[in-house]
């Protein structure tokens, strides 16, 4: 397992206050397929390959971004640690995100690289879920989301864990759309139905020429921005751009780390200032899996420690 990773930086947010963490681990399951990446402003990156971590220096990354990277390949389908994989060489190689439509044209691309690559035209064709995000040396923020693994942001006015992003399921998708009322609508609930993934497509979320959405699997994904959706509805898009402050934290995790038996709640998830301490994150991993996780975990944080 990969140890928590000091970085120090230049004044405001990334000056000599930014701390990131990251780890994984199997969990119960016979294969990790998670993956995760951690690039810093100079050049360090952090990943998996074949299970085992690793690092290098990636002489053209640009000094002024983060990178932050969680992708779970989809448990039950072929090839997930794979193609959770190949996804994490594809960022690897990614220049800085600077806004929403940018990296969302950016990730279609390699979906449709990765689904040339790993689609089998089979029900369980690979797939992996991806959350990442490009930060700025300022503060500022871009953020994707396709499929189940979070977002969480700790603001230090409030000093909890918020979560930024929502699970990709039909129920989601046919909410934003008007078709789901709000009384029917359960974001917390738990669901392993996604409705769509890197290398695998979407099923059920586009809509036809008359405005219809088939009930079948399409190459194409659903990635909305702000601008795509209801006003009253915007804080539900799927590539968006937020500010960190001093004392601020993101988290990106998979979803081994919530995803436990239906009658035992999840763990609170530590602060930054706790996960930020050696081995702090492995220990929490240890004590989901105790809790009653059965799934692979990982995760990354980033925190400008005030």
């Amino acid at each position: 397992m990969a140890n928590p990773l000091l970085q120090y930086f230049f004044p405001t947010f990334t000056s000599s206050n930014v701390v990131t963490a990251f780890d994984t681990h199997k969990g119960k399951r016979l294969e990790n397929q998670d993956n995760y990446l951690l690039l810093t402003p100079n050049g360090t990156a952090e990943y998996l390959e074949d299970e085992s971590p690793q690092s290098m220096q990636q002489s053209d990354w640009s000094r002024r971004y983060y990178r932050l990277a969680i992708a779970d390949g989809m448990g039950g389908h072929k090839g997930g640690r794979a193609i959770s994989e190949a996804l994490i060489q594809k960022l690897l190689n990614l220049k800085p995100q600077k806004n929403p439509e940018q990296l969302r044209q950016s990730l279609e691309d390699i979906h449709s690289q990765l689904w040339r690559t790993f689609f089998s035209h089979e029900e369980r064709s690979s797939g992996t879920t991806l959350i990442m995000a490009d930060i700025y040396e300022g503060g500022d923020a871009v953020i994707a989301n396709i499929g189940d693994s979070r977002a969480l942001l700790w603001r230090q006015e409030i000093k909890q864990w918020q979560q930024l992003t929502y699970d990709q399921n039909l129920d989601e998708y046919d909410w934003r759309d008007g078709e789901l009322e709000d009384k029917d609508y359960h974001p917390d609930s738990k669901t392993h139905r996604l409705a769509q993934a890197v290398g695998y497509g979407s099923f059920g979320l586009l809509k036809d020429k008359q405005g219809f959405k088939p009930n079948q699997l399409s190459k194409q994904l659903r990635l909305d921005l702000a601008e795509d959706l209801p006003t009253d509805k915007r804080d539900h898009s799927d590539v968006f751009k937020i500010h960190l402050n001093k004392g601020d934290a993101i988290l990106l995790a998979s979803d081994g780390l919530w995803n436990v038996a239906t009658d035992v709640p999840p763990l609170a998830i530590p602060s930054p200032s706790e996960l930020a301490q050696e081995n702090l994150l492995a220990q929490f991993f240890e004590q989901v899996i105790q809790n009653g996780g059965m799934d692979n975990l990982s995760a990354v944080m980033l925190w400008s420690n005030s």
